[in-house]
């Protein structure tokens, strides 16, 4: 096949369309790649930095499972909410955030439920807060492994991604070189 021929298929409207299709379903792929990635090494490192955060007494004033579903066929999770108060430099705050850890139980309502038993037999708890932010606080300073998932989720879909990308211009332009026929 001489140069010529060669421009003509990769110029020709299929595969410019594949190739534009390709793009944009890409950057959207890469976008919320993306997003995954950063948030999972956000969790990581806000879990990280407050492993030196200081520490004052709290206490709990609402704890209970929320059990939510994002839609009628999607299948039920379990969480629990616990909301507590405590006290930086004479100004109270108020806070839901348990941990930096993520959730690793979504479907698990007696691990929901057993979290907030706990918190409703003992509720005065250790709150650590970020001292630049005294609205950042937990009562668990794990580290856990959500943030690996959310990271080795990312980097998966953007792998994918890529691979679907190139199998998508790569099969127009063996059609196109009648390598492929279908």
């Amino acid at each position: 096949m001489d140069t010529e021929s060669l421009i003509a298929i990769l110029t020709s409207e299929s595969v410019i369309t594949g190739l534009l299709i390709s793009v944009c379903a890409g950057g959207i792929m890469g976008l919320i790649s993306w997003v995954l990635i950063r948030s999972g090494l956000s969790a990581r490192k806000t879990a990280l930095e407050s492993q030196s955060w200081p520490s004052v007494p709290g206490r709990v004033v609402d704890a209970k499972v929320v059990k939510s579903a994002s839609s009628p066929n999607s299948a039920t999770t379990y969480s629990p909410s616990i909301t507590y108060e405590y006290e930086v430099s004479g100004q109270t705050y108020r806070s839901s955030n348990l941990s930096f850890a993520g959730d690793m139980h979504p479907a698990d309502s007696g691990y929901a439920q057993a979290v907030v038993n706990h918190y409703l037999t003992y509720p005065h708890v250790i709150v650590y807060y970020d001292p630049s932010k005294p609205t950042q606080s937990a009562l668990d300073r794990k580290i856990g492994n959500s943030w690996k998932v959310m990271v080795w989720v990312g980097v998966g879909l953007m792998a994918f991604t890529c691979l679907m990308m190139a199998l998508v211009v790569g099969a127009d332009i063996a059609q196109q070189l009648g390598i492929l026929n279908f």
